[in-house]
């Protein structure tokens, strides 16, 4: 599959319409509230003329829909069986195999009930929604807890290379398979000993149905990561790519939010590469600590360091 991205991304049209409007760019960073204003209808203008819109989202979409996986307060009152572990925040389980597994897997449960199930209808997700209402969209999003599908987006169109924690895999593993996981987690909820905050009984930890091996959600954390569930996502982006680089009068706006240096590869990278070689694109950049582009698509690009919700709200 990655040799597929690769040779996706960097592929060019030679009948690429190549007619871009170019007065909407620069970086906009601590402006005046006028100059943001200015910026934001400049960007609304590119939005209305934009035939095609791709989103690209990172952690930092999530965290303006309260999922931040370095937040310690609240952490702390929920899950003090962790801080006595050493555990601080969320992003500290990422990989964690030295907290006991009483603890671990009450932890999953109550988090990706919280995390993937709960009815979070975010702002920043809703506005975001409205504001692409009749455009051909699609979105590519690494974060695995599924808020683009919850607040109203079309599943049909979006692609979450990084995995989903609504499924589940056998972590050898022993098959290609995944299966739902609410319905393995959710009974381990009524097992937590609300003291110990660990599960009373370690043998209702889920294995594996075929081999009665360990599991995890099916998201990508190593070689174990079962990807062939996202094939036809990733069949239908790059389908629905080619479409957009194909007709010539074809205008994409790419709109990246959130997208850091955690796993650039996954969408930062990937959305440079794809509007470097589509040249009717434009690049939108809304992230509050690197916003700055490559001096190769600078010229087709607006950045600001503002919220998303800010940004969206504005238009």
């Amino acid at each position: 599959m990655d040799q597929q991205h690769a040779r996706t991304d960097t592929d060019t049209d030679p009948d690429t319409d190549t007619d871009t409007d170019t007065s909407f760019e620069g970086t906009f960073q601590g402006q005046s509230s006028s100059e943001f204003q200015q910026w934001t209808r400049s960007l609304a203008a590119q939005l209305t003329s934009a035939t095609h819109v791709l989103i690209g989202a990172g952690a930092g979409m999530s965290t303006q829909a309260g999922v931040d996986y370095t937040e310690r307060e609240l952490f702390a009152r929920k899950y003090p069986a962790l801080v006595r572990h050493g555990v601080q925040m969320h992003y500290q389980m990422i990989g964690n195999h030295h907290v006991p597994q009483d603890i671990r897997w009450a932890y999953y449960a109550r988090h990706v009930e919280d995390m993937r199930f709960s009815d979070n209808k975010a702002e920043v997700y809703q506005q975001l929604r409205e504001a692409v209402a009749g455009k051909d969209t699609f979105v590519i999003v690494s974060n695995v807890d599924g808020l683009f599908e919850r607040n109203g987006f079309d599943p049909a169109r979006i692609y979450t290379p990084q995995g989903d924690f609504q499924y589940m895999q056998c972590l050898r593993p022993c098959s290609q398979e995944v299966w739902p996981t609410r319905p393995v987690m959710q009974p381990l909820l009524d097992e937590i000993d609300p003291e110990t905050h660990a599960l009373k009984d370690v043998s209702k930890i889920p294995t594996c149905p075929r081999c009665k091996g360990p599991v995890f959600m099916n998201v990508r954390g190593g070689d174990w990561f079962v990807e062939d569930h996202y094939e036809s996502q990733h069949n239908k982006f790059y389908e629905w790519l080619d479409q957009v680089r194909n007709n010539k009068d074809s205008k994409l706006l790419v709109i990246e939010i959130g997208a850091g240096f955690n796993t650039p590869s996954v969408i930062r990278w990937r959305l440079e590469r794809i509007v470097y070689n589509v040249p009717s694109s434009f690049f939108v950049r809304i992230n509050r600590e690197y916003p700055q582009v490559p001096a190769e698509i600078e010229d087709r690009s607006a950045t600001t360091d503002r919220d998303a919700l800010s940004v969206i709200n504005a238009l």
